[in-house]
């Protein structure tokens, strides 16, 4: 048995967009591969960056189930330290939801 290793994100890229064609089984990763090149840059915002990690999440579940769950830092980790960090903004919801209370605990009157 033999490995293969692409270095670097051309490479890759040009490897994944000449073979995907081709692919039957591994086509939706390999998309979902380029979408993460493509949206890497060397300087990104914390939710950009957050979001290619949930592309990374997406990619982890297309493989081995159990390998899958011993990964110990997915979007959800970054997600956690950014917030801690202070790095991202927390959308604030003020709309009611059905029963009439808010995102943030209190309740609304309702008519």
């Amino acid at each position: 048995m033999s490995d293969y290793t692409i270095v670097g994100e051309e490479a890759v890229k040009h490897c994944l967009e000449a073979l995907r064609p081709h692919l039957k089984m591994k086509k939706r990763q390999a998309t979902l591969l380029l979408q993460i090149i493509e949206q890497s840059q060397k300087e990104e915002e914390p939710e950009a960056f957050l979001t290619r990690c949930e592309l990374v999440d997406q990619v982890s579940r297309f493989n081995d189930a159990k390998l899958a769950k011993q990964r110990k830092i997915t979007s959800e980790t970054v997600r956690s330290l950014f917030l801690e960090l202070d790095l991202l903004s927390v959308p604030v919801e003020t709309q009611p939801d059905a029963r009439g209370v808010r995102s943030d605990g209190n309740f609304d009157e309702l008519s």
